[in-house]
């Protein structure tokens, strides 16, 4: 497995996943990521099936992924296997396709991914992950 970092799990820790192909962009993600909380653990690889890997040897509380992956699994694919095999996971595509784009190619699915067009800024990211957890956490104690 190529281009993977890994994180220890934190008993409480806010793990996620990062699936980027660029490596400094990569990194400067899971760096920003940690300033939205001190105890978040993160995860990075750049394609798609180590994603996977992943995802089957720890359990995430978010995946943030690019369309374009290393690999033959590109990002909606990626989140389609997600869709079946970690349906509760909350996902953020990150892409510079567009929204038009990003409407077309999720037209004919009932759900879809957040998406957040890059480029972005850190408030932007910060505010889309934040979104996502605090979701997430209302609706575990619902």
């Amino acid at each position: 497995m190529q281009n993977t970092k890994y994180a220890d799990s934190g008993k409480d820790a806010i793990r996620i996943l990062v699936v980027e192909d660029d490596q400094n962009f990569r990194e400067i993600l899971s760096s920003h990521l940690r300033t939205i909380s001190n105890d978040a653990k993160i995860s990075s690889c750049a394609s798609g099936s180590d994603a996977l890997f992943l995802l089957h040897t720890r359990k995430y509380d978010l995946m943030i992924f690019d369309q374009n992956l290393e690999g033959s699994i590109c990002g909606k694919r990626l989140w389609e296997i997600c869709q079946k095999q970690f349906p509760s996971l909350p996902t953020i595509l990150m892409s510079g396709i567009g929204i038009e784009n990003f409407i077309k190619l999720f037209k004919s699915r009932s759900a879809c991914p957040a998406f957040l067009p890059k480029p972005f800024r850190s408030h932007e990211l910060r505010e889309a992950v934040q979104n996502i957890l605090t979701s997430k956490s209302q609706k575990m104690a619902a």
